[in-house]
């Protein structure tokens, strides 16, 4: 009896696997229970809100204060409709060698291409809705000089997250992300008897784990500082110097040395994430093996949690 095998689900792993161990934003895909999906480009997010405490009164009626209880839903349209199709020659017909070329380049699209331009598009959303905010940007953005060195971002860091946990009235679920290269100084901070840093340690985002370093108690996770940039250039893959596709800095952007941010803020949606492998025989137009992959998604962030981020860039003199 022939092996009945659903290739398509088996490499749609392989890039599960990957984005677990590789994407630093992927603590950003809410439950199902927070998203309304039925098709299509559009989405529909949960906001809630509720109101405070009144006065406990034995004078009336109704000893307890009315409260209300506000559960919206948005409708968000996805932007990014991305694509890309790989054709592998036809080869020695043997599964397992087929089997490892195609998982092969399923794990190095995903590591070095999907990863990096998930987590860059993400993080480039976060910093331009408070860039884009009049009420915080002037406060919760902050820019160190050109030839500032990596300890003034730790201390831009320490300010910046005082300044976002009082002006949101929370100090709990707060997260940074911080550039790749700052990594020494937070080691030299360590020797700083002000500071509490502690190194190497497990950090659970949402029920990811990542290695960080605490300092003061905040979370932060380092990432490479492409990934970190205030403004990016989205390739179609398909005009003339586009060919490469992904999402670089555009020529313009400032390096973002970190971004601060309570984990409930940012909400990532991936629809129709569809994988789609065909053999050489299966193949109609060609007579090789074709892997077709096709993601629509987004990231949004809360309006009421705005006040939760905080960024430093760094400037251009």
């Amino acid at each position: 009896m022939a092996n009945d095998i659903d290739y398509s689900e088996v490499y749609q792993g392989f890039i599960d696997e990957e984005l677990e161990a590789a994407s630093a934003s992927q603590w950003m895909v809410p439950n199902d229970s927070q998203i309304d999906y039925s098709g299509g480009k559009d989405v529909k997010i949960a906001q809630l809100d509720v109101s405070g405490l009144g006065n406990y009164s034995t004078a009336n009626t109704n000893r307890y204060p009315s409260g209300s209880v506000k559960l919206g839903w948005k409708t968000y349209t996805m932007e990014m409709d991305r694509a890309v199709k790989f054709e592998l020659g036809r080869l020695d017909p043997n599964d397992s060698h087929f089997m490892a070329t195609t998982e092969n380049v399923t794990r190095e699209f995903a590591r070095k291409q999907l990863v990096p331009e998930q987590d860059m598009f993400r993080f480039n959303r976060i910093y331009s809705a408070l860039a884009a905010s009049d009420k915080y940007k002037g406060t919760h953005i902050q820019s160190v000089a050109k030839a500032a060195t990596p300890a003034d971002v730790v201390a831009a860091l320490k300010a910046l997250s005082i300044i976002v946990k009082d002006d949101s009235g929370d100090e709990a679920d707060f997260v940074a992300f911080v550039s790749l290269k700052n990594e020494q100084a937070f080691r030299d901070e360590s020797k700083n008897t002000n500071n509490s840093v502690t190194f190497q340690r497990e950090i659970s985002v949402n029920g990811v784990s990542y290695r960080g370093v605490l300092l003061n108690d905040l979370p932060c996770i380092f990432v490479p500082s492409k990934r970190l940039q205030t403004v990016v250039k989205v390739q179609d893959g398909r005009t003339s110097g586009q060919e490469a596709g992904g999402i670089i800095a555009d020529s313009t952007s400032q390096q973002v040395e970190f971004l601060i941010m309570n984990t409930s803020a940012p909400v990532a949606v991936s629809k129709i994430d569809s994988l789609k492998v065909f053999s050489a025989d299966e193949n109609q137009t060609g007579d090789e093996t074709t892997i077709n992959y096709h993601l629509l998604y987004d990231l949004w962030v809360l309006e009421n949690q705005i006040v939760t981020l905080a960024a430093c860039i760094r400037g251009n003199t």
